[in-house]
């Protein structure tokens, strides 16, 4: 399903994830190419068909897991990410009708993604309709 010749490849070393940002429609141009949640990694996409994901890499560590929930619940923490996720989300719809995912949306691998696009292509392409 993914058009790999319009797409950013996304390799994930052990203990990463694949955050969404939102789903939205091509093109999608390179000033997404910036810090995602925070800077260790940068926001992409990633194109299926005739909609792009926007994403980037996370640590599923700080996600998922018994520190995960202390940090869950610390402004702190989630404020700053809180407002990266809106603010990406914010530039793509600069260029595209764009779907938004919830805050804190993980996926262990793109092959998980896709099934997602897949079951769902025809609502998430309705929607950005």
């Amino acid at each position: 399903m993914p058009n790999d010749s319009d797409s950013i490849g996304v390799e994930l070393a052990k203990g990463e994830g694949i955050y969404l940002f939102c789903f939205a429609r091509p093109p999608m141009p390179p000033v997404l190419n910036a810090g995602g949640l925070d800077d260790r990694y940068l926001v992409s996409h990633r194109v299926f068909k005739d909609i792009i994901a926007v994403l980037s890499k996370v640590s599923i560590e700080e996600f998922c897991g018994p520190s995960a929930e202390s940090r869950m619940k610390d402004i702190s923490w989630v404020g700053p990410r809180a407002c990266r996720h809106e603010e990406v989300i914010e530039q793509a719809m600069r260029q595209s009708p764009v779907l938004p995912a919830r805050f804190g949306t993980i996926f262990s691998s793109l092959e998980g993604l896709e099934k997602l696009v897949e079951m769902h292509h025809d609502t998430i392409r309705q929607f950005l309709d």
